[in-house]
């Protein structure tokens, strides 16, 4: 079992049968992995006449699957010399996404000011809104990658994203009455 790996597509299912309690059964398909089909990245100076820095944006060009509702997860890392290990950590990192067909339609601040930017470590977003379509995903960090970085673009199951998003809520303090199950 340990050398096992699902497969994209495949129905993976779990059942736990315990002498004196329930039965208990799940089952997922995993999902196929997201299809990029271009990318690159620039620097730009942003800022005002008071503070301007260097920013390095990331560009991804996700070619999403019409066939199928499609979840994904966007995560940066970037490498950062570490003086009391051995060499290199990667860790997360913050990035800015500015995208109105990505960013929650339900996000009423949002839609009030018009202002779509998001600051995080961890995206999550469904397809409802380019499903099908080629979509540009143009990512913001507030400095440069001297030392290399990944911008990690994963599929979630349909569960794991409504889980995650849960998650979020709950450590965003966004609704006080969610609870991660």
């Amino acid at each position: 079992f340990d050398s096992y790996v699902p497969r994209e597509g495949e129905k993976v299912e779990l059942s736990v049968d315990i002498p004196d309690h329930v039965p208990l059964s799940a089952s997922c398909v995993v999902p196929r992995k997201p299809v990029v089909s271009n990318s690159s990245f620039d620097t730009m100076t942003v800022g005002d006449e008071y503070y301007s820095y260097v920013a390095t944006f990331v560009n991804v060009w996700l070619h999403d699957d019409p066939d199928v509702d499609n979840y994904y997860m966007l995560e940066v890392f970037l490498r950062f010399y570490n003086a009391d290990s051995s060499g290199y950590i990667v860790s997360p990192h913050w990035f800015t996404i500015d995208d109105m067909a990505l960013v929650d339609p339900m996000d009423i601040e949002s839609a009030v000011s018009g202002d779509y930017s998001v600051s995080c470590r961890r995206f999550l977003f469904d397809d409802r809104n380019i499903n099908g379509k080629e979509h540009l995903i143009r990512v913001m960090l507030d400095d440069y990658w001297p030392n290399g970085g990944i911008l990690k673009l994963s599929a979630l199951t349909r569960d794991e994203y409504l889980y995650l998003r849960t998650v979020e809520s709950a450590q965003n303090n966004d609704d006080f009455l969610s609870e991660p199950v």
